[in-house]
């Protein structure tokens, strides 16, 4: 039996992403600026369900634990050499977590998720330096038919 992947225009996740932050500005107040900027191809590309939104949580949640107010948090998406990039980006530093915590299981999840989905065809690689933590996923380009 194959799996059914869920997928929809990465436009629709970013407006609904959108929504979400206007909400986060409302707990965080002043304490939360955000930039979103995507390519018009990069907007039409297929992606599953629930990409971005846990990789932008883990932003705000993070972020707000190590990284001076206000907060920032930019999502950034371009089309490069038939690859989707994605990129969210927080001011703060990376924390390396107990490896007996239950922290990071987010992140496992999606990587998991990419490799059903996508095999080597994806990635999610974690960047880090002493002012910013930035999660980039590439996926193969795929649009409505």
């Amino acid at each position: 039996m194959q799996e059914v992947v869920v997928a929809h225009p990465l436009g629709d996740e970013l407006a609904a992403l959108e929504n979400y932050l206007q909400v986060e500005k409302a707990r965080y107040s002043d304490d939360l600026k955000w930039n979103i900027e995507a390519e018009a191809d990069a907007l039409r590309t297929l992606v599953p369900s629930a990409l971005v939104q846990p990789l932008l949580e883990n932003a705000i949640k993070y972020g707000q634990e190590t990284g001076p107010r206000p907060l920032r948090v930019s999502i950034t998406a371009k089309v490069v050499q038939g690859h989707l990039e994605i990129e969210v980006c927080n001011s703060g530093y990376w924390v390396e977590r107990n490896p007996t915590q239950t922290c990071g299981v987010g992140l496992s999840n999606l990587r998991r998720r990419l490799e059903l989905i996508y095999g080597r065809g994806a990635s999610l690689d974690i960047r880090h330096n002493p002012s910013t933590v930035a999660v980039c996923v590439l996926l193969p380009v795929r649009h409505l038919p």
